[in-house]
């Protein structure tokens, strides 16, 4: 069986993970990537264009900048390539909704990189909590210019979202949001707050970038019993009268898992479960949020 062919568009510091991960990996034979800025040797080919890149590839991680998504997810389509893209696609549903329909009609494959539902926290929630009486997600970053160019609530809160989205089946209600721009060399907010419902269930969104290191905590409380999560040490624990009860989570590279599963839905030519649709739906909520604060601001002036 031939091995899939992929590239990487975008050698910072998401697409370097990308890179390193499918040379890993048995089933796909890593073409190389394009970065007009990154000079150096990353342990992979660099092309001379998307074109190029374009031409060799059955599919492509695009990892540059939000702002260069959209045109060079309808320029690869158009080359049919399969694509996985960063979030957030785009900072407008408009184009992601055209990158599906392009998608559509050409029978091809868009993932979104939810990486967030990979992780082995995630997973259990999914499996043995859902629809949860209450749930907080605390979302907490140093400042990078890495995804500067758009707002936290687009670069961060967008897996928090996703998060809730996947584990309650009921629809989401905007309770209140607030957002802040603190920083003059950022674009958007900085910081994002919210309280969704999911049928009279609450579920708290807590996300800035102006921390001094990476937290990623979330709360679930069901039936009685009250779970604490670290997303990034990928560990759970139960809350009890003695003290916390570790659970056992498998241990999982979520990326990794992220990118086995893209490769295996080319492969079959089946519809990833976190594609594109599923990222319409985050961004919708997204907006939900930052309307709602708009609605209130006018509400109050």
């Amino acid at each position: 069986m031939n091995k899939i062919t992929v590239g990487v568009i975008g050698a910072g510091y998401m697409g370097r993970n990308h890179i390193k991960t499918y040379s890993e990996m048995d089933n796909v034979d890593l073409v190389g990537y394009y970065d007009p800025y990154v000079n150096e040797n990353i342990n992979s080919p660099s092309l001379e264009s998307v074109v190029e890149l374009a031409s060799v590839c059955d599919c492509i991680s695009i990892c540059s900048p939000t702002t260069l998504h959209y045109q060079q997810a309808i320029e690869l389509l158009d080359y049919q390539c399969h694509l996985l893209i960063e979030k957030p696609v785009s900072s407008s549903i408009e184009e992601q909704i055209e990158i599906q329909q392009v998608a559509s009609s050409n029978n091809l494959i868009v993932q979104v990189g939810f990486v967030e539902q990979y992780n082995p926290v995630t997973d259990f929630i999914n499996t043995h909590l859902r629809n949860p009486d209450f749930i907080s997600c605390v979302r907490i970053s140093p400042f990078s210019s890495r995804g500067s160019d758009v707002g936290v609530d687009q670069d961060l809160s967008v897996h928090d979202v996703g998060i809730l989205l996947s584990c309650f089946d009921s629809d989401p209600k905007v309770n209140s949001f607030y957002s802040e721009s603190c920083l003059q060399f950022s674009e958007g907010a900085d910081v994002a707050n919210g309280i969704i419902e999911f049928d009279n269930k609450k579920a708290l969104l807590l996300t800035h970038r102006l921390g001094a290191r990476r937290s990623r905590q979330i709360t679930v409380h069901k039936s009685g019993a009250t779970y604490c999560f670290d997303l990034i040490k990928k560990e759970g624990s139960l809350l009890t009268e003695v003290g916390p009860q570790n659970l056992k989570l498998p241990s999982i590279n979520p990326l990794k898992n992220q990118l086995e599963t893209f490769i295996d839905c080319v492969a079959n030519n089946s519809k990833p479960k976190f594609g594109i649709d599923f990222s319409i739906k985050v961004a919708s909520l997204i907006d939900s949020l930052n309307n709602n604060e708009n609605n209130n601001e006018k509400n109050n002036s």
